[in-house]
């Protein structure tokens, strides 16, 4: 059990961006969270260390950063998928997502290039910038955000591709 653990969430370093970003597409957790697990995780990691608190607080912030700034990345990767899929209307949107090599999307997003700056490209910083939901013992994440697609379409389709995963 403790291999699987660490494996997933032992080391955030050796961790899949997809468990981070699957993370910050929880309304109920997103950057708050995530600083709050990556301190936890380095004060465990460095006990032996004595570390300063500030230090701690310091890396589990450029790490949240850090993840943001490829989050913010897929997500340019979606909008530039949706952009060229918006033309052709005989497209459905499980085209958009699907592909033969599951890591091909994640390799696309990461040696991207620049994007068209739109006003959708503000989406997930809006997502992002909201107050986490809270926790709710009958909260329901795929019910969240079909209520909730409407306002984040781009970022609600990066969910479901992550939260499948």
């Amino acid at each position: 059990m403790k291999n699987k653990y660490d494996k997933y969430w032992g080391d955030y370093d050796t961790i899949s961006d997809y468990v981070f970003f699957a993370t910050l597409l929880d309304p109920q957790c997103k950057s708050k969270f995530m600083k709050v697990v990556f301190t936890q995780m380095l004060k465990a990691k460095n006990k032996d260390k004595k570390m300063f608190a500030d230090e701690i607080e310091s890396k589990a912030h450029a790490k949240v950063i850090d993840i943001e700034c490829k989050l913010d990345k897929f997500f340019k990767t979606y909008l530039e998928r949706s952009n060229m899929t918006s033309s052709s209307q005989q497209e459905t949107p499980e085209e958009v997502v699907n592909f033969d090599d599951e890591n091909e999307f994640f390799r696309s997003y990461m040696t991207s290039g620049s994007f068209p700056s739109t006003s959708l490209e503000s989406q997930l910083q809006r997502y992002l910038n909201d107050d986490p939901i809270g926790f709710d013992k009958g909260y329901d994440i795929l019910t969240w955000w079909k209520n909730n697609a409407v306002r984040f379409p781009i970022v609600a389709r990066m969910a479901r591709l992550t939260t499948s995963n």
